[in-house]
Parts: structure tokens; sequence; C-alpha cells
């Protein structure tokens, strides 16, 4: 087990806004692609909760919160976006 050493940690975070700084720009080429993904795992996880309705309604409720998660990724990419930190269009 490691020990807390005070020392290391902060001479850690003295740099920290600079590691922070490339996260910080807007890409809208990174932002397509997370869209995309996360779009396309909502589509999919509703479209098999529409499928294992029938068979199996606990499957459904499971993947029904797994798809609320994915809506909450969803939610704040298009908050991100209303701010213009996703992509500097805010469109």
């Amino acid at each position: 087990m490691t020990s807390f050493n005070k020392e290391e940690m902060l001479e850690d975070l003295k740099d920290w806004h600079l590691k922070l700084k490339q996260f910080q720009v807007p890409n809208t080429g990174k932002a397509i692609i997370q869209i995309v993904n996360s779009f396309t795992i909502f589509i999919s996880l509703w479209i098999l909760q529409f499928y294992l309705l029938e068979k199996s309604l606990i499957l459904t409720i499971v993947i029904g919160i797994l798809n609320g998660l994915i809506l909450g990724r969803i939610f704040i990419i298009q908050h991100d976006c209303g701010h213009k930190s996703f992509t500097k269009n805010r469109l």
C-alpha cells in the first residue's frame, strides 16, 4: 500500500492547468465522433429494449437504466454545445 505524500501531490498539481489546456479547446472532429457514438448506442439500446420487451421485462428495465445513462450523456453534450464548449459553432 502506498502512503500519501503531500509534497508529491502538490508538485503534480502545480502545472495542472497546463495539462488540462488541451481539453479546453473545442474540437469539431472529436465532437462529431462523440455525438455519433452516443446516438448509435442510444438507438441500439432502444431497439434492443423493444425486442426484449416481450421476452424479459427485467432485462428491458436493466437496459432502460443503461439507456438512461446514455441519454444523460446526450444531454451533457447538448448542454456543452449550447455554451460553445464542445464545438466552435453553436448549431
